[in-house]
């Protein structure tokens, strides 16, 4: 696959490169149960001490 650059010299894909890439996010979203996801609030500053545990993952 060869990329493109911009007039800034950074690289640009091409639309089959971009087209392929939303297909797999596509994909992965179909498979992923919504019941399994939790929104993180990005908006306020937050410390170490303030993340949450590590999820854990069902076997």
């Amino acid at each position: 696959m060869r990329h493109m650059t911009s007039g800034g010299g950074k690289p640009r894909h091409a639309d089959e490169e971009i087209e392929a890439a939303a297909e797999r996010f596509e994909k992965w979203a179909d498979e992923v149960d919504p019941t399994m996801l939790r929104v993180i609030d990005m908006t306020k500053q937050r410390t170490a001490h303030d993340q949450d545990p590590p999820a854990e993952t069902p076997e």
